[in-house]
């Protein structure tokens, strides 16, 4: 190359194929078998090789002898050893950037895997303390909503969760309702009501409502049909209580009865309801508002196992 650039024309290559040999030479080019000299097979369309002919050897006129010192075999030598050299490199090139492509790939396929949220697990009849572990196992933690009171049953109970069991969120957090022990709220007054008929239904029973007895019970009168004969629309109990309550507790003698919890709104003084009664033996209410004072309002009668019609109710309790 600096015999091109020298500065007087006689120093430099006198013809293309004078600069053609060079090359030839120093095993920078090797031209292919042709039938024509060099230079037409040059100038008419030629493919170039950088060592697939072996056995060719190029017209010495347009050969130019290597530098002193160095020999032609070593040229050719030394340019095949750098080409595969070249050659190996880039193989192992190829070779580290398919592993690193692969590893990516199976990143990407772990992270979609890994990151994918597992099913909610069933926490419903666990302690707190057992949901939560039994959650973290499946990558989930609790939070409790809210907590509800439990009468005969185990406090600290998860009684309901969200999402349910089995379900598949992008949340990672399992809301729960927990039950708790109940507080009392003592009744401070109780009254008969039957406001259509004499005023009295069997005001003397009261009592047996909260002496803490399952023998003892407060009844209505009897009557001949469920409708009060129909001489009336329904006979209850008033009560007044020394705090509000949020959860209220019935037990009666049959489940065919129906009636209404009244709760008296404080800031107008009416009876307005809150809660249907009836269909169950021992029914639990959690009420939706605190209640203070009120009235269990019986509106339809259960027929007795002598074909009369009478409701009992052998245990009123309030709490919070």
């Amino acid at each position: 190359m600096l015999r091109c650039l020298e500065k007087l024309p006689e120093n430099r290559f006198q013809s293309m194929d004078e600069f053609l040999g060079a090359l030839v030479g120093l095993s920078l080019y090797e031209p292919r078998r042709t039938s024509g000299g060099l230079l037409d097979f040059l100038l008419g369309g030629r493919e170039d090789s950088l060592g697939d002919s072996e056995t060719w050897i190029p017209p010495k006129e347009t050969l130019v002898p290597p530098p002193p010192g160095v020999r032609r075999s070593d040229r050719r030598h030394l340019a095949r050893s750098r080409r595969r050299h070249v050659g190996q490199r880039q193989k192992r090139i190829l070779t580290a950037v398919g592993v690193i492509i692969a590893l990516g790939v199976i990143g990407v396929v772990l992270g979609l895997t890994l990151s994918r949220p597992a099913a909610a697990p069933d926490l419903l009849g666990l302690t707190l303390d057992q949901a939560k572990d039994v959650a973290a196992e499946s990558g989930y933690r609790v939070e409790v909503e809210r907590q509800v009171v439990a009468i005969d049953a185990t406090a600290g109970v998860v009684t309901v969760q969200d999402p349910t069991a089995g379900a598949v969120t992008g949340e990672n957090t399992i809301m729960v309702v927990v039950t708790r022990e109940p507080t009392s709220v003592k009744i401070a007054r109780l009254m008969d009501v039957d406001p259509e008929g004499d005023g009295e239904e069997n005001p003397d029973l009261l009592p047996a409502l909260i002496d803490g007895k399952t023998d003892t019970a407060w009844s209505t009168e009897v009557y001949k049909s469920s409708d009060f004969n129909g001489i009336k629309q329904g006979v209850g109990v008033a009560f007044d209580l020394d705090r509000p309550a949020t959860v209220m507790r019935i037990v009666s003698s049959g489940d065919r009865w129906r009636g209404l919890l009244l709760a008296v709104d404080e800031s107008g003084g009416d009876l307005k309801e809150i809660a249907a009664l009836g269909g169950s033996t021992d029914m639990t209410v959690e009420l939706p508002r605190p209640v203070r004072s009120g009235r269990i309002w019986i509106t339809k009668l259960d027929k007795t196992e002598n074909g009369a019609f009478q409701v009992g109710i052998f245990e009123l309790a309030f709490y919070q």
